[in-house]
């Protein structure tokens, strides 16, 4: 007799490798799809994180702070030192367009960042669609501030931090 594989063997070997290889190839694709939701989540954290420094690095080097606005949303309007475009002393409002519910961030040398004579001096910034809630509070002694920010299907971003006077 010689010694060889017979063909049931080599048909058992067959599904077998099959089965392993179906196994593996669910299991890389639900890594691929779990990688791409934390990469997702992670990018969602990071840019939530920007629009939070940002949004405080205005707020800690103001000189004007003025909060106006409603229960859902509220305008900040500051006069800083913080700036993304290199202009000393600049306006600075936060506020939530009504296009597609937009967080903005406007940014001028002149006192109304929003004016239409002054449209052309003005930096607007879009920072995040989709913005449900845009609320700032401030204590009564105006040291400490709050931050709530709702994006849609997103965590509420909340901040709470204090502002030497």
């Amino acid at each position: 007799m010689k010694k060889a594989f017979t063909l049931v063997e080599v048909i058992i070997s067959v599904i077998l490798l099959g089965l392993i290889v179906t196994f593996i190839y669910k299991s890389l694709t639900n890594m691929q799809i779990s990688n791409e939701i934390f990469s997702n989540k992670s990018d969602e954290i990071s840019q939530n994180e920007k629009i939070i420094k940002l949004l405080y690095e205005d707020i800690l080097e103001a000189d004007e702070i003025r909060i106006t606005g409603g229960k859902k949303y509220k305008a900040v309007e500051l006069t800083t030192n913080s700036s993304i475009f290199n202009i000393i002393k600049p306006k600075v409002r936060w506020f939530v367009s009504k296009y597609k519910n937009t967080l903005v961030r406007a940014e001028s040398a002149k006192p109304n960042p929003l004016s239409y004579e002054d449209r052309f001096l003005s930096h607007i910034s879009q920072v995040k669609r989709d913005c449900e809630t845009f609320v700032i509070l401030r204590s009564n002694k105006k040291d400490k501030f709050l931050i709530y920010i709702k994006f849609k299907n997103e965590q509420p971003i909340v901040y709470e931090f204090f502002k030497p006077q």
